[in-house]
């Protein structure tokens, strides 16, 4: 993720770096991330990428961007990552700190998301992510 603020696609929010939690309906996470290839500049955009997660369904997706400011009518690209979901944990490390929620300041990355996931089965995974290079 970079401490890049673009505005959301409602264009009703406030532009945002990076957010996240349970706090807000949607999305689950947001962020814009940096060094999206494009070889031979070949595709007419940049390297950097707006980026949602969201639950629907039991399901999480992944929705990118082709611009880091989309607007209503924008082009996206939907990705189903995980099914059969029954929970998703959620939860951001900032120092020695663990936080529910990332509001979205605008001069601070959390330095880890940690994402739980319940399986339908009762599987669990737990995964964790480095986020802007921290450490």
């Amino acid at each position: 993720a970079t401490l890049r603020l673009t505005q959301p696609p409602n264009g009703l929010d406030a532009p945002k770096a990076f957010s996240g939690g349970f706090s807000t309906l949607e999305p689950l996470l947001a962020f814009t991330r940096a060094g999206w290839i494009n070889p031979g500049k070949v595709e007419p955009r940049g390297d950097l990428q707006r980026v949602e997660y969201f639950l629907t369904d039991g399901s999480l997706v992944r929705r990118a961007w082709l611009r880091p400011d989309p607007v209503y009518n924008t082009p996206y690209a939907d990705r189903v990552i995980a099914e059969d979901l029954d929970s998703v944990g959620l939860r951001f490390l900032t120092g020695t700190s663990w936080q529910l929620d990332w509001p979205g300041q605008s001069d601070t990355l959390p330095d880890l998301v940690e994402l739980t996931f319940v399986f339908g089965e009762g599987d669990e995974l737990r995964q964790l992510f480095l986020v802007g290079g921290a450490g």
